[in-house]
């Protein structure tokens, strides 16, 4: 008796842990609607507001495109009259409007740009797109300005006629980076070090440092001939302003160079040039020969982050070519292969 008397008591045990189980998970499933319930509330009144929302700023950009719009009308009627109104002042004003001309033309030579900035500038380009004739357009216009010349590394400038001294010369100083930068034995310590060999001229304040890819290539910046020229440049590079030079410009053909290099420079400027021939050029001479009418820029700034290098657009604008050209030297690397052996083909022409 006593032992189905204690399987009873399991048995009712047993089945009210079960109901205990089914309320306790009909309580869980009730509040896991409830809460189902009121998400569902939650997103249906935030869609509504949503919905406001989007309409009130649909109504806002409407209203502010309209009045921009409107604002805008008025001002293109404004400078296309005033456009014409100068159109015709120039035009009816001739020969006399040189005047005009010649004070419209010293300004602009007097007009700051980003290119004329104190600092470290990297101009960038593919072959032909102007680097090196912008290079020559800004230390001539800096010449102009402040009546000094530059240090080039390249034969950016042909030699022109003097007439005061009576022979040929050259307004920028010609040097090679071996003759400032290098590696020295220290006789006493039998140890090289790489230091600057030579002081910069201070008349000639402006340094340009042009196909920076032929002579500098960062691939190369594990090999000893790299670094006796680099290491000491950098160095020299921080200092430059110590040393009296306030401009300095490198160009290539590669956006990228090395990373210590690219953290110093203030601006980054990829070059696109612009050749055209104008109407009075071709009266002039009666042939379609382009000549720079000037240069589209579009300027970066260079943020480090984590050893990385971001070129962010700070502007995009246009330079024009304001400055005589004609001592400037478009084949400035031809110098170099002028003593190499010659290809001598042998060829025949094709008769008929």
């Amino acid at each position: 008796m006593e032992y189905y008397k204690s399987n009873e008591k399991l048995e009712a045990r047993y089945k009210k842990a079960i109901r205990y189980k089914d309320c306790l998970f009909e309580f869980i499933l009730k509040q896991e609607h409830i809460g189902l319930d009121y998400k569902s509330s939650m997103e249906n009144t935030l869609g509504k507001y949503k919905q406001n929302l989007l309409r009130f700023e649909d109504k806002i950009d409407e209203h502010i495109t309209k009045n921009i719009t409107a604002q805008y009308d008025i001002y293109d009627k404004l400078t296309k009259y005033f456009l014409l109104k100068a159109y015709f002042k120039r035009k009816s004003t001739m020969p006399f409007s040189y005047v005009d001309f010649v004070i419209d033309r010293m300004k602009q030579i007097f007009k700051p740009s980003l290119l004329m900035q104190n600092g470290v500038h990297y101009i960038v380009a593919l072959m032909g797109g102007g680097k090196s004739s912008l290079l020559y357009h800004t230390i001539e216009k800096l010449r102009i300005q402040r009546g000094f010349g530059a240090y080039v590394n390249v034969d950016l400038e042909h030699p022109h006629y003097d007439p005061l001294k009576g022979y040929d010369a050259v307004y920028h100083k010609r040097f090679e980076t071996d003759e400032y930068w290098g590696a020295v034995t220290d006789d006493k310590t039998d140890t090289i070090k790489f230091k600057q060999l030579k002081e910069f001229n201070k008349k000639w304040p402006v340094l340009v440092l042009d196909e920076w890819l032929s002579k500098m290539n960062h691939r190369m910046n594990n090999t000893s001939d790299y670094k006796k020229m680099f290491i000491p440049f950098i160095k020299s590079l921080a200092h430059m302003r110590h040393q009296g030079i306030n401009h300095v410009y490198v160009a290539s053909q590669l956006d990228t160079t090395d990373t210590q290099l690219m953290s110093i420079f203030k601006y980054m400027h990829e070059v696109e040039i612009d050749l055209d021939v104008s109407y009075l050029d071709w009266v002039e001479t009666g042939k379609l020969n382009k000549h720079i009418k000037g240069w589209n820029i579009y300027t970066y700034k260079v943020k480090r982050k984590k050893g990385k290098s971001d070129n962010i657009l700070y502007k995009k604008w246009y330079e024009p070519c304001i400055m005589d050209m004609s001592n400037f030297n478009s084949l400035n690397q031809a110098s170099e292969y002028k003593n190499l052996p010659y290809d001598k083909i042998k060829y025949e022409r094709s008769t008929f």
